[in-house]
C-alpha cells in the first residue's frame, strides 16, 4: 500500500525546505485529531514565528495534505 504526503505552500517567502521542516514537526506530533472517526494530524498548528500549518486528509486518495502559510 502506498501513501502520499502533499504540501501546498501559500507564501512566496517560505522556501520548500523551510515548509518541509515545519510539516515534519506536525507529523512528529502524530495523529492526534479525529474527524468522523478518522485520525489525522493536528488540524491547525501555529508556530511561535507565526508560520501556520493546516492538515487535511484526502479520503479518496488516502493522502495527507498540508497547507503552509
Amino acid at each position: 500500500m502506498s501513501r502520499r504526503i502533499i504540501i501546498e505552500i501559500r507564501d512566496e517567502e517560505v522556501s520548500d525546505e523551510f515548509a518541509l521542516r515545519y510539516v515534519t514537526e506536525v507529523i512528529k506530533g502524530g495523529k492526534i485529531s479525529k474527524t468522523n472517526g478518522v485520525e489525522q494530524y493536528c488540524f491547525h498548528t501555529v508556530f511561535k514565528n507565526g508560520l501556520q500549518v493546516t492538515a487535511r486528509e484526502k479520503r479518496k486518495t488516502k493522502a495527507d495534505s498540508f497547507v503552509v502559510h
